[in-house]
């Protein structure tokens, strides 16, 4: 994003809905404050307010295995055009007690890197987990 540093500090409140033992879904939102610093000069750096609405969905059809999405908005109250958002899904499957892994998707949208550009990122993500 062109960009040495972005922080997003946010507290919120939730509602979490389990309509099974097996199915639960997260809905909520918060505020805080984003600090960036770019690698140039700009009228975003520095630090703004942010105000955020989140989802987050999972389903396990069986034990050991999960399915994962969530989605979280941002925008800064003091300038409705900078907004951010980021998707993803994943499944995670759990080997043992100790050990697991996951396969995800990330999408990370940014209307306003900084520059007036817009920033769309994707990511393919494959991780080994040990739990502990």
């Amino acid at each position: 994003k062109g960009s040495d540093r972005e922080a997003q500090e946010s507290v919120g409140v939730g509602y979490k809905y389990e309509p099974s033992d097996r199915f639960e879904v997260l809905l909520g939102g918060g505020g805080g404050v984003e600090e960036l610093k770019t690698n140039y000069d700009d009228t975003r750096s520095g630090i703004s307010p942010l105000v955020n609405v989140f989802q987050e969905s999972t389903w396990r059809p069986f034990d050991r295995t999960s399915f994962v999405q969530k989605f979280n908005y941002y925008w800064n109250p003091e300038n409705s055009e900078q907004y951010n958002y980021v998707f993803t899904a994943a499944i995670r499957v759990r080997l043992t007690d100790l050990l697991g892994f996951e396969i995800s998707y990330d999408k990370n949208f940014d209307n306003d890197v900084g520059d007036g550009d817009a920033q769309d990122d994707t990511r393919w993500r494959n991780a080994l987990v040990v739990y502990f």
